[in-house]
C-alpha cells in the first residue's frame, strides 16, 4: 500500500503529463480513487451510446493509452513499477457480459456490436477478478485534475509530516 505522500504524487504526475487528455487523466483518477489506495483492483467499462459517441469514444481511448504507451513520454507503467505497486492499468476492447465473462465480439470488421472498452486498475492487465464499476460521463469528467492544487496538497503532506517527526522527536 502507498503512503498518502505517494499517491498524491502519483497523481500529481498523471496531471501534469504532456500525454493523455483531461478526459483520460479523469478516467486515470477515478481508478485511482476507487482502488482505496492501490489495495482493491477495479475496471470500468465505457460503451458506444447516448453519452459516448463511437468516434469520441475510440479518441478518448487512445488518449488514454497514451499515458502507458513506451513511445509516448509519461511512462506511467514504469513510474508505478518504481514507487514499488504491482498495480498497473490496462485497457481492452471489450465488456463483461450478463455470464461474466469478458466479449470482444465487435472488435474485428465482420461482426457488428457497440464500440466499447474497459479500463483496469489491477496487478494484471485484463484482471477479471477486479471489482466492475460504474460511472455516468458527468460524474467522470467533474473530476478535478488541477495539477496545482495537488501540488499544494504534496506541500501540506510535507509539513504534516515535518511537524509529526518534531513532536516524535520531543
Amino acid at each position: 500500500m502507498l503512503t498518502k505522500k505517494q499517491l498524491i504524487a502519483l497523481q500529481y504526475v498523471i496531471a501534469a503529463a504532456p500525454d493523455g487528455n483531461k478526459f483520460a487523466k479523469q478516467l486515470h483518477f477515478f481508478l485511482l480513487a476507487q482502488s482505496a489506495g492501490l489495495t482493491k483492483e477495479v475496471c470500468i467499462t465505457l460503451q458506444e451510446g447516448d453519452e459516448w459517441p463511437k468516434a469520441e469514444l475510440r479518441k478518448e481511448a487512445h488518449g488514454i493509452d497514451s499515458m502507458w504507451s513506451s513511445t509516448a513520454s509519461t511512462h506511467l507503467p514504469e513510474i508505478m513499477a518504481a514507487m514499488g505497486t504491482r498495480f498497473i492499468y490496462s485497457l481492452h476492447y471489450g465488456h463483461y457480459g450478463e455470464n461474466g465473462e469478458f466479449d470482444t465480439k465487435g472488435q474485428l470488421a465482420e461482426c457488428k456490436a457497440p464500440l466499447r472498452y474497459t479500463f483496469w486498475l489491477a496487478h494484471e492487465c485484463y484482471a477479471d477478478a477486479a471489482t466492475k464499476l460504474t460511472a455516468t460521463r458527468k460524474e467522470l469528467e467533474a473530476i478535478d485534475v488541477c495539477p496545482h492544487k495537488l501540488m499544494q496538497q504534496l506541500y501540506a503532506t510535507k509539513r504534516q509530516e515535518r511537524e509529526m517527526a518534531k513532536a516524535a522527536a520531543r
